[in-house]
C-alpha cells in the first residue's frame, strides 16, 4: 500500500510502499482521515454496450489493464477548496491504481491520502506508457470534487477514458479476389482486459463503407485507403479470410501508427 501524508501546510508530503511479505505495513486505521485512490481503465469505444436492442450485449464498458490501455503514469493534483495555498501533485505507475475486480474487493486501495477533514478538487492526467516519461503523450483528464469527513476515509474510483482514434488499412489487390472477410481481434486479449474477449467489435465501418464482420464482395472494392473511426488506442490483430484462405496482421492503433497495408493478391496478405 502507498500511503501519502500530510503536514499543516501542504496535502501531500511522503510516500512510502506496502511490500508484499512486508512485516509492518501501515494501513488507514479507525480514525484516519483521507482518501483511497484507485481508477479504472474503460474502453470508449460503446458500440457493443448495451442500449436496449440486444439483451446479450454487456451493460458497462469493458475495462483494460495498464499494457492493455497503453497507459504509463497517473498524475494527481490535490487543491483544498476552502484554502487555496494548499496544493500538491503526485505520480504513480498506473499498475498500483487499477487492480483487477477480483482484487478490488478483497484488498484495500494501495493507494491512500492522508487529509485533514475538508473539500479537495482532485485533478487526474493520465499519460501514455513511454520510455521517456517526460515526453509521453497525454490521454485524458478528470476532475471530481471530494468531500472528505473527519475520521472518514472515502473510496474514490473514477472511470478513465482515454481518446478514441482513427485506424486506417492500405488495401490493395481487391481485382484479384471474389470475397473477403475482416474481423479486428485483440492483440492479445489475455494482456489486454481484465475478462477477455477474442473480438474488439462484432461490427465496425469504415468511412468509406467496408463492414468488419460480414463477407464483403471484393467487386465492390476499390483499392486505396478504409479510415475506420473511433477505435481505442491499443494492439490488435486483423484477420482476413481471402477467398477461402486466412492471414492476419498486426497493428497499433495509436497518433504515431502508420497505415495498415494488406494486398489481397498475396497469399500472406504482406503489403
Amino acid at each position: 500500500m502507498i500511503r501519502v501524508h500530510t503536514i499543516s501546510i501542504a496535502i501531500l508530503v511522503v510516500a512510502a510502499s506496502c511490500l508484499s511479505g512486508q512485516v509492518a505495513c501501515v494501513l488507514p486505521g479507525d480514525r484516519a482521515t483521507g482518501i483511497e485512490l484507485r481508477w479504472r481503465l474503460a474502453e470508449a469505444n460503446t458500440a457493443d454496450v448495451a442500449d436496449g436492442a440486444d439483451p446479450a450485449a454487456p451493460a458497462e464498458p469493458r475495462l483494460r489493464t495498464c499494457a492493455g490501455a497503453r497507459v504509463g503514469r497517473v498524475e494527481a493534483e490535490l487543491r483544498d477548496l476552502d484554502d487555496p495555498t494548499r496544493t500538491r501533485s503526485f505520480s504513480h505507475a498506473c499498475e498500483p491504481g487499477n487492480p483487477a475486480p477480483a482484487e478490488r474487493l478483497a484488498e484495500p486501495a494501495e493507494i491512500f491520502i492522508d487529509l485533514r477533514a475538508g473539500r479537495y478538487a482532485l485533478d487526474l492526467r493520465w499519460f501514455a506508457a513511454d520510455a521517456d516519461p517526460e515526453t509521453a503523450l497525454e490521454l485524458g483528464r478528470a476532475t471530481q470534487t471530494v468531500q472528505v469527513e473527519a475520521d472518514g476515509v472515502v473510496p474514490v474510483d473514477p472511470l478513465l477514458q482515454g481518446p478514441l482514434l482513427p485506424w486506417t488499412l492500405d488495401l490493395r489487390g481487391a481485382a484479384a479476389c471474389d470475397l473477403l472477410t475482416l474481423e479486428i481481434v485483440y492483440a492479445d486479449p489475455d494482456a489486454a482486459l481484465f475478462e477477455p474477449v477474442d473480438r474488439y467489435r462484432e461490427r465496425l465501418t469504415s468511412a468509406q463503407g467496408l463492414v468488419t464482420g460480414v463477407p464483403v464482395a471484393c467487386s465492390g472494392l476499390a483499392d486505396g485507403l478504409q479510415v475506420f473511426p473511433d477505435l481505442d488506442r491499443g494492439a490488435y490483430r486483423l484477420q482476413l479470410a481471402v477467398d477461402g484462405r486466412a492471414c492476419a496482421r498486426d497493428f497499433l492503433v495509436d497518433p504515431a501508427a502508420a497505415p495498415l497495408a494488406v494486398d489481397l493478391a498475396k497469399p500472406g496478405c504482406a503489403g
